[in-house]
């Protein structure tokens, strides 16, 4: 009988954590019997098998499933669970799995007088040097297991006939995602004759979404931006494709990231990245592609060079992706999770 793995995360969201978890069902599924657990279905549980997905809204009702799953493995997805684990018998082995880099990491400081933690993961070096600063090394090991993407996912996609080089940002509407940088960073571009495409906002707030529409369609453009608040994943690649195809690259502009999946799937696409060198992005992309944070100038004149300069275009590209591809390789990530879990178990 497979050891049973059970994923529990609070928000079943598209993209983001939920991305990995669809990869690691894909990639794990030969090895363990793979179960997921949500608090709240922001449109994300229709992504994954029926029977693979329990939804548990309150507090008895994760208690009763985990009592009902008997995890071998019981895998948290940043906060929350841990109590109704406590409640359930502490079946399994636990192991945290931090993805945020937002002040919510605060809850580290709560696992100190906690219940008995296992393991550490994370995706990046970066992370594991803040919780270790952070004291969580005293608490459990802490490894180091990159993302992943799922086979085939980087199959060539054909672009479409763009008028311009499409500038994209993807992401929440959230103030440390940057999406006002971002819209100020096309709005002063030399090169004003650019496609602004934005990706995002499905699940933001009101207030962030108008202000988010005013900034972007409230100026004279030479092209009309583009916004899709939701987009399926696979059709993400050929957004990647026809970003590269047009000219144009990705931009990101976050105030921390930790292992973005915009970054991996970009340059494992072709399409160029630049971004500010923050959190674990520096892991990912080479020093030709960064800017230093909050440095607007510096930005302007990166985009505009990946804009017109060919040869410099082409080396960002392909030494994003040289970074990149033997981090992310399906293949290797059942290996790299299971010699994780061997410190633990």
């Amino acid at each position: 009988m497979k050891p049973r793995i059970v994923f529990a995360y609070r928000y079943a969201s598209p993209g983001g954590p939920v991305t990995q978890l669809l990869a690691r069902l894909e990639l794990f599924k030969e090895h363990f019997d793979v179960r997921f657990l949500f608090e709240w279905d922001l449109g994300g549980v229709s992504l994954f098998p029926a029977d693979v997905v329990t939804m548990a809204p309150s507090f008895q009702d994760q208690v009763d499933a985990i009592s009902e799953l008997k995890p071998d493995i019981f895998v948290v997805i940043d906060s929350g669970w841990r109590e109704p684990w406590v409640r359930a018998g502490s079946p399994g082995k636990l192991v945290l799995e931090v993805h945020t880099t937002t002040s919510s990491l605060t809850f580290i400081e709560e696992l100190r007088a906690a219940q008995r933690i296992d393991l550490f993961i994370v995706a990046s070096k970066y992370l594991a040097n803040l919780l270790t600063d952070r004291g969580a090394g005293d608490i459990a090991p802490i490894a180091v297991v990159p993302n992943t993407l799922r086979s085939g996912w980087t199959e060539p996609a054909e672009p479409w006939d763009a008028p311009a080089p499409i500038l994209l940002w993807i992401g929440r509407l959230e103030p440390h995602k940057g999406v006002r940088r971002f819209i100020e960073l096309c709005n002063t571009l030399k090169a004003a004759d650019v496609l602004p495409m934005l990706i995002g906002g499905t699940n933001d707030t009101d207030d962030e979404v108008m202000d988010t529409v005013e900034r972007l369609y409230g100026k004279q453009r030479a092209h009309r931006p583009i916004w899709l608040t939701k987009v399926p994943h696979d059709a993400m690649r050929r957004i990647y494709s026809s970003a590269a195809a047009s000219g144009g690259m990705l931009v990101m502009t976050s105030d921390n990231e930790n292992f973005p999946n915009t970054v991996v799937e970009a340059a494992m696409m072709g399409c160029p990245i630049v971004s500010p060198a923050v959190g674990g992005i520096p892991e990912l992309l080479p020093k030709e592609a960064l800017f230093p944070h909050g440095d607007d100038d510096a930005a302007r004149a990166l985009i505009g060079r990946a804009l017109s300069d060919d040869p410099f275009r082409k080396s960002i590209t392909e030494g994003a992706r040289a970074i990149i591809e033997p981090l992310v390789r399906p293949e290797n990530a059942l290996p790299a999770y299971l010699a994780a879990l061997e410190r633990a178990l």
